[in-house]
């Protein structure tokens, strides 16, 4: 899968993404989740990203 076709894939979730973190009580820690998770991920999948 190329950094394109998920780019796509994910396009119409960017939407829904401002309004969500705008609920958020603390958008830090989720933040820090998000990117330890991606980079977790990033690091089992050896995507070469």
């Amino acid at each position: 899968m190329s950094k394109a076709e998920t780019e796509r894939i994910w396009l119409p979730f960017a939407l829904w993404l401002l309004p969500a973190c705008a609920f958020l009580t603390r958008p830090r820690g989720w933040l820090t989740a998000q990117a330890l998770l991606a980079l977790l991920l990033n690091h089992l999948l050896a995507t070469g990203w």
